[in-house]
C-alpha cells in the first residue's frame, strides 16, 4: 500500500509535469527543481539538465543560474568553467545578485572567461548594491587594494561596514584594521577592539 507522502508527491510532480508540458521557461524551471530536490534525483538528472538548458535559453535567469551552477560544480554534468561563466553572465545581467557575484569571481580569477578584474569590480557593485553582503566585503577589497577601482579608502571602508553590519567575519576585521590606522575613517582603536571582538 502506498504511503500518503508518496501520493502527495506525485501528485505535486503531476502538477508540475503538466504545467511544464504547456510551456513556460519558469514552469519548466520548477519542475526541474521539484525533481532535483526529490528523493529519486538520481534518477532524474539528466531530464533537469534538459528542462533547465530548455528554461535557460528561454532566459530564465533562475533556470540559468541553476545550470550554470551544475556545470560550474560538475552536478550531472562534466564540470566546465566556459559552459558556466555564460550562463552567470546572462542571468547576472538580468538582475540575478548570486550570478552577478559568481561572474565577479570568475572575472577576477580568469575562470571560464577572459581575466578582467575592472569587469570584476563592476559586478562585485552589482552584487553589493543588490545587498549581497560577500560582494560587499569583496568590493571593500577592491577599494582597499585598488583592484579594477581607483584605492580609495573611504569607499572601502563603506563597505566593509555594509558587509559587517551583516555578520560577515572578514569584513568585520577589515573594518576594525582600518580603524586602528586611520585608513578611509578617523583612527579609533576602541571602535576597531569592539570589531575585532565580534570576529571571535
Amino acid at each position: 500500500m502506498a504511503r500518503k507522502g508518496s501520493n502527495h508527491q506525485n501528485r505535486i510532480e503531476r502538477h508540475l509535469r503538466l504545467k511544464a508540458a504547456r510551456g513556460g521557461a519558469r514552469n519548466r524551471y520548477r519542475l526541474a527543481l521539484y525533481l532535483a530536490l526529490s528523493p529519486a534525483a538520481a534518477r532524474h538528472k539528466a531530464e533537469c539538465i534538459h528542462l533547465l538548458g530548455l528554461a535557460a535559453r528561454d532566459n530564465d535567469p533562475l533556470a540559468q543560474y541553476a545550470l550554470g551552477s551544475w556545470y560550474l560544480l560538475g552536478i550531472g554534468v562534466k564540470r566546465s568553467y566556459a559552459r558556466a561563466i555564460p550562463l552567470f553572465e546572462r542571468a547576472a545581467k538580468a538582475g540575478h545578485v548570486s550570478a552577478q557575484f559568481n561572474l565577479a569571481l570568475a572575472l577576477e580569477k580568469g575562470k571560464g572567461t577572459q581575466k578582467s578584474v575592472t569587469q570584476a569590480a563592476k559586478w562585485y557593485r552589482a552584487a553589493a548594491r543588490n545587498g549581497d553582503k560577500e560582494a560587499q566585503a569583496e568590493l571593500g577589497r577592491c577599494y582597499f587594494y585598488g583592484i579594477g577601482v581607483r584605492q580609495n579608502y573611504s569607499n572601502a571602508v563603506r563597505w566593509y561596514r555594509l558587509a559587517a553590519r551583516k555578520n560577515h567575519s572578514e569584513a568585520r576585521s577589515a573594518l576594525a584594521f582600518c580603524y586602528e590606522r586611520g585608513l578611509g575613517v578617523s583612527r579609533n582603536r576602541q571602535t576597531a577592539r569592539r570589531a575585532r571582538r565580534s570576529v571571535r
